[in-house]
């Protein structure tokens, strides 16, 4: 985490949900992580973990496509639908 932000300065009073994709090429799980630890160290239940998990399994590469194609939950930065958006608002 950046220099100077500790557990000690974040604040759970509102309810706060934090979403991460457990294989993010932007932000690190670890960040998500370090948000669970920081309401884990205050006792708050005003913080709610969602993970986008990678699919259990992959196409093959065929050297023609993708191995991956864009936009599967769980790989890449922010891959969530509006569906998905409004499902994670209805959690607060």
């Amino acid at each position: 985490m950046p220099s100077g932000l500790t557990i000690s300065c974040i604040n759970f009073k509102v309810p706060t949900i934090g979403l991460a994709a457990t294989a993010d090429n932007v932000t690190p799980a670890g960040n998500q992580q370090w948000l669970i630890d920081a309401a884990a160290a205050k006792k708050s239940k005003n913080f709610l973990a969602l993970w986008q998990r990678t699919p259990s399994s992959y196409t093959k590469f065929s050297g023609a496509t993708p191995v991956t194609p864009a936009g599967i939950n769980g790989t890449g930065h922010c891959n969530t639908t509006v569906d998905q958006h409004l499902a994670i608002a209805d959690l607060l």
